[in-house]
């Protein structure tokens, strides 16, 4: 067998120990590799977080073939199954799970292509992009706030809580949110001139004070403020670090009352012990290539880093859900892609329903009817397929 002949661009043949050659060959049938999707998006569909992400965006084009929601979809869901790179759908267009995502049937035109999503996401406006900040920064957390503290509350009444937030999720929406209720918050604060001013001085202390001691240095100052998006005054922290690594000043921001340096430490200490959070950030860059920004401009980058954590907001969300499965509640979005996403299927398109058939041999069926049951709030069939 020559080269040639193996390496056709319609299969690939391979030598076998056995009776037979194995050939690999791409089937024209509708097949799908991404089964597992369509429960993301019964869950989106739920929670309404891509319809309200597309609902920030300006459409300007005159008949356009493909909706804006369409196009977040593929982009949103394709970032969940690994496929960050824009140019992947040049071959996922026709795929007919992505096609049943973004509401069309399988025998239906194909979606969006590489130059039709990258001319989307270079369309964005600075309005919109303000927009979707707004949602995803914090997208969720009102949620979940309400449905933890309403469970407390059943419990007991007068409970109030600490709630505990990066810049990126503080927001003068939470602080009003915890205000109301009576709950306290820590949350971290981006620097600006005034605020880098005023703390001057506590850096260049740590510094002098490190360049003497040789000891690393970690000073702290409070005061009152209140930026122009603030309803009221909040106290503000100041934390100025000088080691080895070298300098570092961080901010933070809470309604708890700090009178003096020494509870302006344990203030900052406490919003530093939010732990957990430090592997959703991780699982944003790594696990979902939250870095994959190689557009030309700027605001399109934007758009790609809030499409992605758009995607790491729907997968926490669903790994939160309280009746999911406990291997599922830990796992990351690796082990999510190999258990529940890439899933196998043929799909059958009837006059009456849309069939995905899964190969009876497929090992986690139980564990998908489980997620399934978690994300319909319905029965399923406990037999595979």
């Amino acid at each position: 067998m020559s080269t040639q002949s193996a390496l056709r661009t319609d299969r690939i043949e391979l030598s076998s120990a056995g009776p037979r050659p194995i050939v690999l060959k791409r089937s024209i049938t509708q097949l799908s590799s991404d089964a597992g999707l369509l429960l993301f998006r019964q869950f989106d569909e739920r929670r309404r977080w891509t319809e309200r992400f597309a609902a920030c965006l300006a459409d300007d084009r005159s008949a356009p073939r493909h909706s804006l929601e369409s196009m977040v979809r593929q982009r949103v869901f394709g970032i969940i199954a690994g496929y960050e790179d824009c140019n992947d759908h040049d071959s996922l267009r026709d795929e007919p799970v992505f096609k049943l995502i973004a509401d069309r049937l399988p025998s239906d035109p194909a979606l969006a292509s590489q130059p039709t999503l990258s001319r989307f996401e270079n369309a964005v406006s600075t309005e919109s992009l303000q927009k979707m900040i707004d949602l995803t920064a914090a997208l969720g957390v009102d949620d979940d706030l309400e449905r933890v503290v309403a469970a407390l509350h059943r419990a007991n009444p007068t409970t109030r809580v600490h709630v505990r937030a990066d810049a990126g999720v503080g927001s003068p929406a939470l602080y009003n949110w915890c205000d109301r209720g009576e709950h306290l918050f820590p949350c971290g604060l981006g620097p600006n001139s005034k605020l880098s001013e005023w703390a001057a001085p506590l850096l260049a202390r740590a510094q002098r004070q490190y360049a003497r001691t040789g000891i690393k240095q970690r000073l702290f100052a409070v005061r009152r403020y209140q930026a122009r998006t603030w309803d009221r005054l909040y106290w503000v922290i100041a934390k100025a670090e000088c080691g080895i690594e070298g300098t570092n000043l961080r901010f933070m921001v809470t309604n708890a009352k700090v009178r003096n340096k020494s509870q302006a430490e344990k203030a900052y200490d406490f919003y530093a012990r939010r732990g957990e959070s430090e592997h959703r950030f991780d699982e944003l860059k790594n696990g979902l290539s939250g870095d994959r920004l190689s557009c030309h401009r700027f605001k399109a980058n934007f758009l790609r880093l809030l499409l992605h954590t758009m995607a790491a907001n729907l997968l926490s969300a669903l790994r939160d859900e309280p009746d999911m499965p406990a291997e599922l509640r830990v796992a990351r979005p690796a082990t999510w892609r190999t258990r529940i996403v890439k899933v196998a299927a043929c799909v059958i398109e009837s006059t009456r329903r849309i069939w995905l058939e899964i190969s009876s041999s497929w090992p986690h069926w139980e564990l998908l009817r489980q997620v399934a049951q978690s994300v319909t709030h319905a029965q399923v069939c406990a037999r595979g397929p």
